[in-house]
């Protein structure tokens, strides 16, 4: 208990740092002088970074310790995940193709109407929520334990650091998304790969257009 206690205490410390400006991007975090500040070991002090790497505030590298990283997503970091995520989608299709794997018409079916009934609501967070579920799914059909943990890490990393401006693209190509996504489902379903593979990038191409606009 006093081993949690302390714990907390040094990730509320560094965290009011970091927000606070005291610690800036690119710094590193000195594990030493914050446990002489508080009268603690450096052990709960790691823990608490460990903690704040998870909520993407730092970034801890071999032999370097904790770095304090950006705490809002550039519009190159966010370009960078839509493209990295559209090589995992065409990389699902491709093995759902040569596995001549079934595909999950149903589970998919129930996400567009989950995403239509946010369109109609104009729920921007549940659509988002959707949307990252829908491809979360189809990323799965890889079977690669990396790939399914690397989504999940997108969706946190995006419902932590995008900006208004960047949240509110999905939403403003709802209706575009929505078509793309019920195009793909079908093709998948009549096993039309190529048509699949060419909407996942016309609706990829999409958003990095839109983004460009911002």
């Amino acid at each position: 208990m006093k081993k949690l206690t302390y714990e907390k205490r040094a990730y509320q410390f560094i965290k009011d740092q970091i927000l606070q400006g005291n610690y800036h991007v690119g710094e590193h975090i000195p594990e030493a002088k914050i446990a002489a500040q508080l009268t603690i070991s450096r052990t709960p002090v790691r823990n608490a970074l460990k903690i704040l790497e998870k909520e993407q505030l730092v970034e801890i590298q071999s032999h370097k310790g904790a770095i304090v990283v950006p705490s809002d997503m550039t519009v190159d970091r966010y370009l960078d995940l839509i493209e990295f995520s559209e090589g995992l989608i065409l990389k699902a299709i491709q093995k759902v193709k040569r596995k001549n794997s079934s595909f999950p018409v149903g589970e998919m079916t129930q996400i567009m109407q989950n995403m239509k009934t946010a369109m109609g609501k104009q729920d921007e967070e549940k659509f988002i929520r959707q949307l990252f579920k829908y491809f979360f799914t189809l990323i799965r059909l890889m079977q690669n334990q990396y790939a399914t943990e690397w989504v999940l890490s997108i969706e946190q990393e995006f419902d932590r650091k995008a900006r208004k401006e960047l949240r509110s693209i999905p939403i403003s190509l709802a209706e575009e998304t929505y078509h793309d996504l019920e195009t793909i489902n079908h093709s998948l379903a009549s096993k039309d790969y190529q048509l699949a593979e060419e909407t996942v990038e016309r609706l990829i191409n999409r958003y990095i257009i839109r983004t460009f606009r911002y």
